[in-house]
């Protein structure tokens, strides 16, 4: 879903515990060994992201029990985090995690977080003069992240200052505008119009499916939007992740 637009306030990062058990770390060590041999270690733990208007101690002290994490300080960040590689939701989006975070927050007597996020820092042990290239490939493979719904960050382009860098932490909150919906005028030839709709839209319909909302549209006496044919493209897929 699309962000709202940031309220001024100050961007807080927290440290928080592992976040991953250790059979899947093991599992996971194994998997960037068979394509990278030099790695010899990695670890998760859970990075935190509160945007507040209020940053004064009881606030950060509610915040550090709330999200079970410290405060990290930005002159600190690099060398408290020791990250490797900073996963974090796509930016322009929400996770399923914030809005539950921020939601329990306010109903904490924190209503001067305007939102929380939530993302993870990889430490990452390669040996040899390799570790560039590696940690590059491990960012791009998807083997740490899901590319659908998050991004990765490599040392340099996002924790260096933070909070603060625009290509990183400050990602997180930004907003898009919501473009207008568009309505697709079937016309005199109803099916061919849907199928041009299809074509651009990228929806995969089937014929039966272009059939079926031809009858629908019909039926209700009025031309569908953009928006609606997307979502029933969506909600007819197995794979929907949306």
């Amino acid at each position: 879903m699309d962000a709202p637009a940031p309220s001024p306030a100050t961007v807080l990062l927290f440290r928080g515990g592992r976040a991953l058990p250790a059979f899947r770390r093991e599992r996971l060590l194994e998997r960037a060994r068979s394509s990278h041999p030099a790695v010899t270690d990695l670890d998760a733990r859970w990075l935190c992201f509160v945007r507040s208007g209020d940053v004064s101690a009881w606030v950060v002290e509610r915040l550090e029990q709330l999200l079970d994490a410290s405060l990290v300080l930005p002159e600190r960040a690099d060398t408290t985090l020791d990250a490797a590689i900073v996963v974090t939701p796509r930016p322009g989006t929400i996770s399923p995690w914030s809005s539950k975070a921020t939601d329990i927050a306010h109903r904490s007597g924190l209503r001067c977080t305007a939102r929380i996020e939530r993302g993870i820092a990889w430490s990452i042990g390669v040996a040899g003069n390799d570790r560039g290239r590696i940690l590059k490939a491990l960012a791009t493979s998807g083997l740490l992240h899901d590319r659908m719904t998050q991004r990765t960050y490599l040392p340099g382009t996002f924790l260096s200052g933070a909070p603060g860098s625009e290509a990183g932490v400050d990602a997180l909150f930004l907003h898009g505008t919501k473009p207008p919906h568009t309505a697709i005028a079937l016309g005199t030839d109803a099916l061919a119009a849907l199928a041009n709709a299809d074509a651009s839209l990228g929806l995969s319909l089937s014929c039966a499916e272009l059939d079926y909302l031809r009858a629908r549209y019909h039926d209700l006496g009025r031309d569908p939007t953009d928006a609606e044919l997307m979502m029933f493209a969506q909600v007819n897929s197995e794979h929907c992740r949306h």
